[in-house]
């Protein structure tokens, strides 16, 4: 059928040594003729919390010589070698594998496009390596796949139908599930019965030796359940061990199966002598060593002897050799086997190993440079050096999530901080969870959202650590003050204050820089302007060129240099000052173009969006509305794109297309509120509230204004209030309702707007005081007030270049 066109999915599933492997010998072989590639991929244990590990040991391939750290143009060259030439395809897998000289704009895309970007990298490889005919591709213990590695499989085999492919995956029982969408042919392998194990011992047994007994067969059934691997290493041990086996034999039959295979193997490595330590060590190592390797691990034996003991045990088929050239590179033959050696090793002994093991490799990482951070780190975890398996495991989920391996970095560091309970200093505990938790914070804000409980948790426990520790330390732990902040639910300013006066003592511009950055954002939120702008000027004195693009990720995904000039430009409009809000917003857009970073670049816009809207100038809107969707197109910033339609439905509703205006307004606000970012939601409402007074829908615009104005006052996003209370009473004017209320919304809103030197909104909120005919009591308090701030509003530019349309009550 695969060569026919119609590729799928072959799922063999069954215990360990059941014989998975060699159905797939058998069925490489038989297809030799008929396929154009084989391409073959080997999960192990070790691989479990490494991206991609399957494709990253392929890719090295012949390890002789490159040890060290993969490159982008190995990766290209490996998958040419495959027919595989597309530059796209190759950018992503060089970036998904943390290839040096992988292109760096792909570490702007965020977790969702990348995974998208990936499985079309994966459709469009399958098909370049369909297209000079049909292929098998074999991956092997899938129960051990890598994350990544198992999302880009999922994809490929529902691919496959579309493609002469055939994809095999090996497992053991109940772990091939997730693959269920594919529609797999499912293969059960189940223990050979009598007659199938007699006819097993006869092909096993080695020529010239004297065949079994009936009652020999009788006991090996017994014994090994049917289980082929079992079956193969009795055998052999019989062999060599003619005069005792029977008996020694007869005594296990009471025995599990994994027992009697355990007693098994030992007794074909006491034959052996010294290559019994070398299997231990081996086994320790994990499905990859070599004699330099292993030197390390038992250096009580000379170079002659491993050497020795490395043939006797290719021998005696426990090791097989993985490198087919250059220096030898071993492997055990099968992971049971072992699985099995680790098992039976003392624990202490096993601790040993683990602990030379993870000393010479973090001596000298090319000594074992087919390992991962995470393998490296496991080692110390199992040698019981806990406080070094915690740093390795730090950096391992750093390095994936700087590739956008997000759910294996998540996994690792939190298993890092599982296992920081274990370190009995209550000081180094800390310092240890803080580490980690300054790589977790972002991933979890990312992945869960910045309002989600484990986000807020996380942060919420870092703080309370990061506050006991000594101050001179405060600078290395800032990344958890401000992710303590930036996931608050509340911003009433409370914790930004306490962010600044924890860290003013810290003599480190970069921290004073991003605590000023706190601060001002809130002071924006809360309206109250000046002392923004003061934050902005106090800020920015401490910026220093190439450390905003450094830092974006970890505070708030933008330069900080670019924040703080868009928001003093806001500001500076709200106190009346236009053309310097003009000015300052396109330094921004400038310094946001000139860092190359997308999450600083669409920072600048939709602040440049928010600052036309507030001055309703629909043309320069309109501008920047295209630049929003152009972003998006090579971007994936849904909240960008939910944003650019909010800002578009407003200008078609205010160009004579108020319906379909509105309803594209609506659809917008409904992406957007799936996005948490509900600081501008209160303009938003207030835009959507303008169109669906024009449309007569009244009490629907009076019920989102309430909305707002709630949301604005519990949230602290109060820098808007003033215009939702004047638009509110503008309405309940036109619907006639009491002029007690009509007065309280507008006392109110004046009330605010003064409170905040909104001088936009006291001088709009004024003419509806003075059109509307009432509480000249009102008009009479404030007079003076709005005199003053008209007579103080900055020439050079309009502070509204196209007025709304009076409310005809």
């Amino acid at each position: 059928s695969a060569v026919a066109g119609n590729g799928g999915v072959v799922v063999i599933e069954g215990e360990a040594g059941i014989g998975k492997s060699r159905i797939l010998h058998e069925v490489r072989r038989r297809t030799r003729h008929q396929r154009a590639k084989l391409l073959f991929f080997q999960c192990t244990p070790g691989g479990l919390h490494s991206a991609l590990h399957p494709l990253l040991q392929n890719v090295r391939g012949d390890l002789a010589g490159n040890e060290g750290q993969l490159s982008a143009a190995a990766v290209a060259e490996a998958f040419r070698h495959h027919d595989v030439r597309d530059p796209e395809i190759i950018d992503i897998f060089s970036f998904l594998l943390g290839a040096a000289g992988a292109d760096p704009m792909l570490k702007e895309i965020d977790a969702e496009a990348m995974r998208a970007k990936a499985n079309w990298a994966v459709r469009h490889s399958l098909e370049a390596l369909c297209a000079s005919g049909p292929i098998l591709l074999v991956v092997e213990d899938i129960h051990w796949i890598d994350l990544t590695s198992r999302q880009l499989l999922a994809e490929l085999a529902q691919s496959t139908r579309h493609f002469p492919a055939l994809v095999i995956a090996t497992t053991r029982l109940e772990s091939g599930s997730w693959l269920a969408a594919s529609n797999p042919r499912q293969i059960s392998l189940k223990p050979l019965n009598r007659e199938q194990t007699r006819l097993a011992i006869a092909a096993m047994w080695p020529q010239g030796k004297p065949s079994t007994s009936p009652e020999l067969l009788d006991v090996v059934e017994r014994v090994t359940g049917g289980v082929p691997l079992f079956i193969e290493e009795i055998c052999q041990w019989m062999t060599e061990n003619a005069a005792s086996a029977t008996d020694r034999l007869a005594q296990t039959a009471t025995r599990s199966h994994a027992s009697v295979f355990e007693s098994v193997i030992e007794a074909r490595l006491e034959t052996l002598g010294p290559a019994r330590e070398v299997a231990r060590a081996a086994a320790v190592a994990g499905n990859r060593f070599n004699q330099e390797l292993l030197r390390a691990l038992v250096p009580e034996l000379d170079d002659e002897i491993i050497a020795n003991a490395l043939d006797s045990l290719s021998e005696a088929g426990f090791l097989i050799r993985v490198r087919p050239s250059g220096v030898p590179v071993y492997g055990v033959r099968h992971a049971l086997i072992q699985e099995t050696i680790y098992n039976a090793t003392l624990r202490k002994r096993r601790q040993a190993l683990h602990r030379r093991l993870f000393t010479a490799v973090s001596r000298n990482r090319n000594l074992a440079g087919w390992l991962g951070t995470a393998e490296v780190a496991e080692h110390a975890e199992r040698a019981g050096l806990v406080e070094d398996a915690i740093a390795q495991f730090v950096i391992a989920g750093t390095e994936s999530s700087s590739r956008s391996a997000m759910a294996e970095a998540r996994q690792i560091l939190e298993h890092a901080l599982a296992l920081c309970e274990r370190v009995a200093a209550a000081d180094t505990r800390d310092a240890l969870r803080l580490s980690a938790m300054i790589v977790l914070g972002p991933i979890l804000t990312a992945v869960e959202g910045p309002n989600s409980a484990p986000a807020r948790k996380l942060y919420e426990d870092g703080v309370v650590i990061a506050r006991r520790r000594p101050v001179a330390e405060r600078a290395k732990w800032f990344p958890i003050y401000w992710g303590w902040w930036f996931t608050d639910t509340v911003m009433d300013g409370e914790r930004a204050e306490v962010v600044l006066s924890d860290l003013r003592d810290v003599k480190d511009a970069e921290v004073q820089l991003q605590a000023r950055h706190c601060v001002w954002a809130i002071d924006f939120n809360l309206g109250r302007h000046y002392r923004c702008i003061a934050a902005v000027d106090a800020g920015l004195s401490l910026y220093e060129h190439g450390q905003g693009k450094a830092n974006a990720a970890l505070f708030g995904g933008h330069d900080a240099r670019v924040c703080g000039l868009a928001h003093r430009a806001l500001s500076m409009w709200f106190v009346g000052k236009p053309a310097s809000s003009i000015h300052s917003m396109s330094e921004a857009k400038s310094w946001a173009q000139q860092t190359g970073h997308a999450g600083s670049i669409a920072h600048a816009y939709l602040n440049e969006a928010m600052l036309h809207c507030y001055r309703r100038d629909f043309s320069m809107l309109r501008s920047v509305i295209a630049d929003l969707r152009h972003l998006t197109e090579h971007h994936n910033m849904p909240a960008l794109a939910a944003a650019a339609q909010i800002f578009e439905g407003w200008c078609d509703g205010n160009a004579g297309k108020v319906e379909s205006g509105r309803e594209k307004m609506r659809q917008g606000l409904g992406l957007h509120g799936e996005f948490q970012t509900p600081e501008d939601e209160p303009v938003y409402c207030g835009m959507l509230a303008e169109l669906l007074t024009r449309t007569a829908e009244v009490d629907e615009a009076l019920a989102l204004l309430g909305s707002a104005v709630a949301q604005a006052e519990a949230g602290g996003s109060r820098f808007w209030l003033a215009e939702l209370y004047r638009r509110k009473a503008e309405l309940l004017l036109l619907q006639g309702d009491a002029e007690a209320d009509v007065i309280a919304a507008l006392e109110k809103s004046i009330a605010i707007a003064a409170e905040q030197s909104a001088v936009p909104f006291l001088v709009s909120t004024y003419q509806t005081l003075q059109s509307s005919g009432l509480a000249p009591e009102l008009l009479s308090r404030y007079r003076d007030r709005v005199e003053r701030a008209k007579s103080a509003l900055e020439p050079g530019a309009a502070l509204i270049v196209n007025p709304e349309s009076a409310v005809r009550h």
